[in-house]
């Protein structure tokens, strides 16, 4: 199945900065993303002698203000400081993603599909066993 134009500006919309790059690759029918901040990267790298001077208050406005920190150590990326609420969005962004290519992996294997009654079957289950039973969806 190959992406379409949408899917891509879906994906890419998830984005408010407009200096994120998404990258996705089609031709293997998974998604690829990766966000990259090229001209901010110089400018979020904190050296950890900042959390020994007593500045961990005013690193964590930085993050909440600008964005990601890393934090070096040595001239080492140590950590990656960054909002609770960025890190939310990423993991929900990440299993969106995980749930797409798996969902387009499906399609491409042109398996025919199941009906109701026959995966009630096969998962040895009645439709007396669902009744009753609460499903959330999202």
């Amino acid at each position: 199945m190959s992406v379409t134009t949408a899917t891509i500006d879906k994906y890419n919309s998830i984005f408010d900065n407009k200096k994120d790059i998404v990258y996705i690759d089609s031709q293997r029918g998974a998604f690829i993303m990766r966000t990259l901040k090229a001209i901010n990267i110089l400018d979020s790298i904190i050296p950890i002698s900042r959390f020994n001077k007593g500045e961990a208050n005013k690193i964590f406005a930085e993050v909440k203000d600008k964005g990601i920190r890393i934090v070096v150590k040595n001239n080492v990326p140590e950590c990656v400081l960054i909002s609770p609420d960025e890190y939310q969005k990423m993991i929900e962004d990440y299993e969106d993603m995980k749930l797409l290519a798996l969902a387009e992996k499906r399609l491409a294997d042109d398996a025919a599909p199941i009906s109701h009654k026959e995966m009630l079957k096969k998962l040895g289950l009645t439709e007396s066993d669902l009744d009753g039973a609460e499903v959330e969806l999202e």
